[in-house]
């Protein structure tokens, strides 16, 4: 065999074509046998599998630790490079000619503390090495564990918190106690006798009775027949919920009447409400008359806050009517610009609703009979306290009487107390102290009004849910 150049000859396989042993052939174990031994990193593959019989002789894996020692004995130039199967990955930026362009000199090692393992092709390896945090991937399952773990984070939140809301009004009222005679009090309490609680709680049932035949007509007025006793029955079941609820939200259970008999949320919850706001119309008319009264002022004063206690009401209406009509006016054409978003698109619905829904009963005939029932049990609502004032043997004026009143029903609104609990008897001892009633006797007449309005309520109110249980049956 004759080569030309002055290089080695390649190196042929021991066999010929026809399977014939070559006569000169070097045979591959001893080729193999005098190569220096090359140096490969774990992550390299082994070429140690048998061949022609033969194994070829593969060195030790050494140390993790011993890897830079052993790279630095070999110089760049008799290091042999990796096989063209090995991949490593690379972390360096620099240009592919200075990437292979050999250094001057030996490879300097580092310490063995501060040897760093070659890393193996798997999936975060590069990030590990570069300190880059990959995106994690969860499954279905996970994801949902974890959104609901969150929400029920959320709402156990928000449940301590409106859970803590009753907690202000009975603080408040431990505090208003704190700073009386008990003794006074329990002195003034002896001197209601039972005739004049029950001539109190028979005015103030009065009033529950009227206010349900009150919304009985406004479902009349949608268009909405119900059953004479489904209405009475269910409007008293709200009123037992509204006893035991923050600002009285439980009375709005009665509208499940109407869900039975599939009237929508728009048109059921807008008698309830409609009803409450005729309620709220009273309370701050004669509030707010009655107050400028027991503060001294003119009747001129007196008059211009019922000009503007009426004009807020008709401006709410006239609001009402833009939200409730089909018209493209500028009220409709800014709940239309909020359909697209998912919870605002919800609430505008929700309030379109509801304004249609109370349309036929802001008319001029409906409104005014509404306006009649409302006015009527409201007398029947300060009789009540009036006749509890009498037998606690106050000389106050029935003025101060319906004005404080006033403000303390709208105290009953407030999400942080239950019916009024505590801000109730601190107006009554501010209101009737300025007329010289001393503290205990005012305090024992919030609490009593308050006792017979609940003791009716919740009474008249168990009875309207065992009687709306057998209606369902």
């Amino acid at each position: 065999m004759t080569t030309t150049g002055k290089g080695p000859a390649p190196f042929r396989s021991a066999h010929t074509p026809s399977g014939n042993a070559r006569p000169n052939a070097t045979p591959p174990h001893a080729a193999r046998a005098t190569a220096p031994p090359v140096y490969r990193p774990d992550n390299a593959p082994r070429h140690g599998a048998p061949r022609n019989g033969v194994t070829a002789h593969v060195p030790p894996r050494p140390p993790a630790a011993s890897h830079v020692a052993a790279a630095a004995q070999l110089t760049p130039r008799s290091r042999p490079s990796p096989p063209p199967a090995y991949r490593p990955e690379r972390t360096n930026t620099a240009p592919a000619q200075a990437r292979m362009a050999p250094p001057h000199g030996p490879v300097q090692a580092r310490p063995a503390s501060q040897a760093r393992p070659l890393q193996a092709h798997r999936p975060g390896a590069a990030a590990a090495a570069t300190g880059v945090v990959q995106p994690m991937s969860m499954s279905w399952g996970e994801w949902a564990f974890t959104g609901l773990g969150g929400a029920l984070g959320v709402g156990g939140a928000l449940v301590a918190g409106v859970g803590a809301m009753p907690l202000v009004g009975l603080g408040l009222l431990a505090w208003v106690l704190s700073r009386l005679d008990l003794r006074a009090m329990g002195a003034a309490l002896g001197r209601v006798s039972l005739a004049a609680l029950a001539l109190s709680c028979a005015s103030f049932s009065f009033n529950f009775f009227l206010k349900a035949y009150r919304w009985h007509r406004l479902l009349l007025a949608q268009g909405i027949v119900l059953p004479p006793a489904v209405s009475l029955a269910a409007y008293l079941s709200g009123q037992f919920y509204a006893q035991v609820t923050l600002g009285r939200v439980g009375e709005f259970f009665r509208i499940e009447a109407l869900f039975e008999r599939n009237v929508g949320a728009g048109a059921a919850l807008a008698s309830s409400i409609f009803d409450r706001l005729l309620d709220l119309f009273v309370v701050l008319l004669t509030g707010g008359v009655f107050a400028v009264f027991v503060l001294g002022g003119r009747v001129e004063i007196a008059l211009l806050v019922l000009a503007s206690v009426v004009a807020g009401a008709l401006l709410l209406r006239a609001l009402l009517f833009s939200l409730g009509s089909r018209s493209t006016g500028r009220v409709q054409r800014a709940l239309s610009g909020l359909s697209h978003r998912p919870w605002l698109g919800r609430i505008a619905k929700l309030v379109r609703d509801l304004a249609e829904g109370m349309q036929p009963m802001m008319r001029i005939r409906p409104l005014t009979e509404a306006l009649v029932w409302t006015f009527v049990p409201w007398v029947f609502y300060f009789n009540a306290l009036f006749v509890l004032a009498d037998a606690l043997g106050l000389d106050v004026s029935r003025t101060l009487l319906t004005a404080t009143a006033a403000v303390s029903a709208l105290a009953a609104l407030l999400p942080i107390t239950i019916s009024g609990l505590g801000a109730r008897e601190l107006i009554y001892i501010t209101a009737l102290g300025h007329h010289g009633v001393p503290g205990e006797p005012a305090a024992v007449l919030a609490l009593l009004h308050l006792f017979v309005m609940s003791a009716s309520a919740i009474c008249f109110g168990l009875l309207g849910v065992g009687w709306r249980q057998r209606q369902r049956l």
